[in-house]
């Protein structure tokens, strides 16, 4: 979401005003499984039943914070998603470094593929992350390379 830039700024400018006023921004994905409402505790749940969230963290001085906040909600309203060529450069950097990464991982891609079928959580953990994730990253960027428009 940063690469791109947001507002005003362009991806340089909004790198450089993330440096001057904090310590870093980070912006992840994350699903977690819980319990079904009633379920007993300490019950191993099949695990159809998981939260997504979005998060964004930064690091900053006491005096800074009001920055720090300018910057997530700069970041998560106007963040530049329309940028042809920032985008495919981006795709391009993803398909790169799956590849890097099932070379010298390919084993845990393997596990997570595996896994993938016994549970909705390692489902979606593999689609948003492994084997299938390159091949899904492979597809957008012909689509954004050949179509963009109909990306968006």
């Amino acid at each position: 979401m940063m690469e791109t830039g947001a507002g005003d700024y362009d991806s340089v400018a909004l790198s450089r005003r993330i440096g001057t006023h904090t310590g870093g921004v980070g912006v992840s994905s994350l699903i977690s499984g819980v319990n079904q409402e009633g379920a007993p505790e300490g019950v191993v749940t099949t695990g159809e039943h998981f939260v997504t969230k979005l998060l964004i963290s930064g690091k900053s001085t006491s005096d800074k914070t009001d920055e720090l906040f300018s910057i997530f909600d700069l970041i998560l309203r106007d963040a530049k998603l329309d940028s042809q060529a920032k985008i495919v450069e981006m795709l391009r950097e993803s398909k790169s470094r799956m590849e890097s990464a099932i070379q010298g991982s390919g084993h845990a891609m393997s596990n997570a593929k595996i896994r993938s079928r016994y549970s909705v959580i390692g489902y979606i953990n593999e689609q948003m992350s492994g084997i299938s994730y390159l091949d899904t990253v492979k597809e957008l960027l012909d689509q954004a390379e050949n179509d963009f428009p109909s990306l968006l």
